[in-house]
């Protein structure tokens, strides 16, 4: 055989098993295409929770939680009496709206961040898996906590959303049962000072 012969021999051989180590090689998006379609999955679903959860006037929430924080304070500081039964609840119903409010706000932020969180790490995630960075013991790992934490947020979020809307609809109805009731009391104790 000649020289140039080896050298076809040799380039052939190479060529073959360069071939076949590629063709038996799966690349990360090949090898975790299920697992990759599920965080994108994730990942549009958070975003647009997300979205729903920030187009919620917040001016209007702190607003209304301001309003209540006032009436109770008018009402704790101008009338003693002991209140019926009807009062007591409407009062207690009253307030339980402010802490709604309050509460959403608070968990808003939190659950902003979270969701941020959550995009970077499934973004960080999804790169290494289709560029088979990771050990796949790493990736099953990763994979797991990634997506449980999605799922949490994108059932938690609109079941707030949901709340709070059902506490701005309580609010309309009470505000005004709250607004009589302050008349009615002022109305009262005017009456009282009167008649001394």
């Amino acid at each position: 055989m000649s020289a140039g012969s080896n050298s076809s021999i040799r380039f052939i051989a190479l060529f073959f098993c360069t071939l076949v180590a590629l063709v038996s090689c799966k690349s990360g998006e090949e090898k975790y295409k299920s697992q990759l379609l599920v965080l994108d999955s994730l990942s549009k679903q958070l975003t647009s929770v997300s979205e729903n959860m920030q187009r919620i006037d917040t001016s209007v929430v702190r607003h209304n939680a301001k309003d209540i924080k006032e009436d109770l304070l008018f009402i704790q500081t101008n009338f003693h009496d002991t209140l019926n039964e009807t009062a007591a609840t409407l009062i207690s119903t009253y307030s339980l709206l402010e802490y709604s409010f309050s509460n959403f706000l608070t968990q808003r932020d939190f659950f902003t961040k979270e969701v941020d969180t959550t995009q970077i790490q499934i973004s960080s995630l999804t790169h290494d898996m289709k560029h088979d960075l990771l050990e796949e013991s790493k990736v099953t790992a990763y994979y797991e906590k990634e997506k449980a934490n999605a799922e949490q947020l994108i059932q938690l979020i609109p079941r707030k959303v949901d709340e709070l809307q059902a506490a701005m609809a309580d609010f309309e109805n009470t505000k005004p049962q709250i607004n009589t009731f302050i008349e009615q009391m002022t109305d009262l104790e005017l009456k009282r000072k009167n008649e001394n």
